[in-house]
């Protein structure tokens, strides 16, 4: 992938001990814009469940393929 761009993009639950709740999350992960391939930043955002961390993937997933398309069919009639 290019600098900058996000490289991974997964929805995660997982309850840390019994003590306290489950947490839902996003983990991104974005190949640095300055640095070289094995220059790596991991970020995390919370969500309100699980579900709402997956549908938020898939909607990522949905805009890329349909941005990726869209680029292709550019190219192509350039």
């Amino acid at each position: 992938m290019p600098k900058g761009m996000i490289t991974s993009f997964n929805a995660r639950w997982y309850k840390p001990n019994s003590e306290f709740a489950s947490i839902a999350q996003i983990e991104f992960g974005v190949q640095s814009p300055t640095g070289d391939s094995s220059d790596h930043h991991n970020y995390t955002m919370s969500c309100v469940d699980f579900e709402q961390a997956k549908v938020i993937v898939k909607n990522y997933r949905e805009a890329v393929l349909t941005m990726l398309e869209r680029y292709r069919k550019q190219e192509l009639y350039s």
